[in-house]
């Protein structure tokens, strides 16, 4: 627990606005999705060990619609990166 709360301060100390201006787009759209993902994991586990059942639950759309985030990133990074190819090649 204890290097999770080192690592955790570590994030929350940063400044926000500093990260998202020195942050493209997609660097800052992979970062909202693993934050939001992190954070409802963590609360589908407290879920878990209160014997609540994630099937039917809100927060399990809510895993499966950042999966798809996650997906539609994936998607326009491999984009972004045979873009740049393209331009490289040439």
């Amino acid at each position: 627990f204890h290097k999770l709360e080192k690592r955790l301060n570590k994030l929350l100390d940063l400044d926000v606005k500093a990260v998202e201006e020195k942050s493209s787009p997609l660097e800052r759209a992979r970062l909202n999705v693993a934050l939001a993902t992190a954070v409802n994991s963590l609360y589908a586990m407290h879920l878990r060990t209160q014997g609540v059942s994630l099937a039917g639950h809100p927060l399990e759309r809510e895993l499966e619609r950042l999966g798809a985030f996650e997906r539609e990133i994936a998607g326009a990074a491999a984009a972004a990166a045979a873009a740049g190819e393209e331009k490289g090649g040439r």
